[in-house]
């Protein structure tokens, strides 16, 4: 079991929110300090991340979060130009953010039950934030779907 992927889920969300489309580059900018602060939020508390980008258990979601952060950067940053491979890019992420996260977390439940005495089972963040990241990537591929027939007329 791989805890620190019970991160990706946040650190995916960080890295959608400067991908909406908007027409003004300041609320992209926005989007990217949004997401920043969220992908940031996965740090580890003040005397541990001090060491955090060398120590072993914390080591892997420290620069996790930091590329997380400097992703909502570039993407706000690229603008427009990433417009074209956006809904790619949101699949991937909110795909890849997902399925490790759900692996894990059903890999780790029965050990918490075991540990509890009583069966423990998904909340209901869980159950949002997966269908919250799966309905972004149908949605992105429904678009994907549909672009050449909006191109033609």
């Amino acid at each position: 079991v791989r805890l620190q992927a019970l991160y990706l889920p946040l650190l995916a969300l960080a890295v959608l929110v400067p991908t909406l489309r908007v027409g003004k580059p300041h609320i992209r900018w926005i989007g990217a300090g949004i997401g920043g602060i969220l992908a940031l939020a996965t740090l580890p508390p003040y005397p541990v991340i001090l060491t955090a980008w060398r120590t072993p258990g914390w080591q892997v979601p420290f620069w996790w979060a930091i590329g997380s952060a400097l992703c909502c950067v570039v993407i706000a940053w690229l603008g427009d130009r990433v417009e074209r491979m956006r809904p790619w890019l949101m699949i991937c992420v909110a795909v890849g953010g997902s399925i490790p996260a759900l692996r894990t977390l059903f890999r780790l439940l029965p050990a918490l039950s075991n540990l509890h005495q009583v069966t423990v089972r998904p909340g209901w963040g869980l159950w949002v934030c997966a269908i919250g990241l799966w309905a972004i990537a149908a949605l992105e591929l429904r678009h994907v779907a549909t672009r050449p027939k909006e191109q033609s007329q």
